[in-house]
């Protein structure tokens, strides 16, 4: 079978697009050929494929971009017809059987989506955000959970500044938002993939029909980690810097627990916001790496914890943070919210506070990090579900299933 993987980045930034590479390797590794399409940007992998690929544009680079480059940024997000030539293009030279789209907001936009079914491909979408539902992509503003845009009464996206806090790319993603809308295309979309039955009942109740979404696991072996049920002294924090991940909760809890060690690894916006806090409280006993964000070195740092915090405070989909932990032995303390509710089970593998609040994850750090016996049963019990439920094996026969439902339809 052939497949065309569609994805805004074509390196690895975040979860989506650790999804987007592990569905390359596990395809092609049972013989599927997978084509690419993504953007072009300085940080990507190399590829063949990149002669079809579009300019492309991050968080990162915008800003530095010269005013033309910006407004056609600006259109394009909205609706893009270079994309639709490069998508033709490609699907004449390649000829792909189905399309698995991922992150497509805002750098590829609905523009795709459009060509597919153009062309007359079929196609599944992996929903790893909330960017079909909302101009942000996660449900959350002004440090909250918000739905205001539910009954698609969209200008309060311009009102609120939703997207990145700033005017114009707010109303770029208002007008995406109401193109949307009003052609109706996730229609379009023949399946849907979440990674869980929360996920799955977000989407549903918004307006996407439940019919046309299937649950699968994201991507993952637990087998090729190997689990260490001894640790050290400090407990672990990784991942994007954003408050939506709860890291101001995470650090309030441990300026209430000076004694305890959280070592931080990651980079993101707060960057600063949180260094400042660690300086202003004095908090020596929390160190921050904004260099280590993936590889060995930093698994094998995560091995030797005591635990892990996943304390995210939006509808968090389906955590690899979690799912990386569990695989080597290490319960998560989690904030009760999202994809986290169907892999911590309270008191088995880990422990569930009520998001944002500080004071009970400062108590749940406390008991945990002295309760060693805890400590290693939950690991056990954290590795035996990761090796039983995430697996490459769980997950592709499921992607196959709806592969081949949908090419059936087609």
């Amino acid at each position: 079978m052939k497949i065309l993987n569609i994805n805004r980045f074509y390196y690895l930034r975040g979860g989506a697009d650790v999804y987007f590479f592990l569905l390359k390797d596990i395809l092609e590794k049972n013989k599927h050929t997978v084509i690419p399409f993504s953007t072009l940007l300085e940080s990507n992998i190399p590829t063949n494929y990149s002669k079809y690929f579009v300019e492309g544009f991050s968080e990162d680079t915008f800003p530095s971009l010269n005013m033309g480059k910006k407004v056609n940024f600006f259109f394009g997000s909205i609706y893009s017809s270079e994309v639709k030539k490069k998508i033709r293009r490609l699907i004449r030279e390649e000829k792909p059987d189905i399309a698995h789209l991922h992150g497509i907001f805002y750098q590829l936009s609905l523009s795709v989506i459009d060509a597919l079914k153009e062309q007359g491909i079929p196609s599944v979408m992996s929903l790893n955000d909330y960017f079909v539902l909302c101009a942000n992509g996660y449900l959350f503003r002004n440090g909250r959970v918000c739905e205001l845009c539910r009954d698609r009464r969209h200008s309060r996206i311009i009102f609120h500044k939703c997207y990145r806090g700033s005017f114009p790319p707010s109303l770029m993603a208002y007008f995406v938002k109401k193109l949307q809308t009003h052609r109706r295309i996730l229609d379009s979309v023949d399946k849907f993939i979440v990674p869980t039955e929360e996920v799955k009942t977000i989407m549903a109740d918004w307006g996407i029909n439940k019919d046309k979404i299937g649950v699968v696991h994201n991507p993952f072996d637990a087998e090729r980690y190997e689990p260490n049920f001894t640790f050290g002294d400090y407990i672990v924090f990784y991942g994007r810097l954003v408050r939506l991940k709860g890291i101001f909760t995470i650090l309030e809890a441990l300026n209430k627990t000076k004694n305890i060690k959280l070592k931080i690894f990651g980079s993101g916006p707060e960057q600063k916001e949180i260094e400042a806090y660690i300086a202003k409280n004095n908090m020596k006993n929390v160190e921050i790496d904004t260099n280590l964000r993936w590889g060995s070195e930093l698994i094998k740092l995560i091995s030797k914890a005591r635990f892990v915090i996943s304390a995210p405070e939006w509808f968090a989909p389906s955590d690899y943070v979690v799912y990386e932990s569990f695989s080597l032995g290490k319960p998560v303390i989690a904030s009760a919210i999202g994809g986290n509710l169907s892999l911590i089970k309270d008191g088995y593998n880990g422990l569930l506070f009520t998001p944002g609040d500080a004071d009970a994850l400062s108590e749940k750090i406390k008991w945990l990090y002295n309760n060693e016996a805890s400590i290693v049963e939950m690991g056990k019990n954290a590795r035996d579900f990761a090796v039983k439920n995430l697996n490459y094996v769980n997950f592709y026969d499921s992607l196959m299933e709806i592969y081949k439902s949908v090419l059936e339809k087609s």
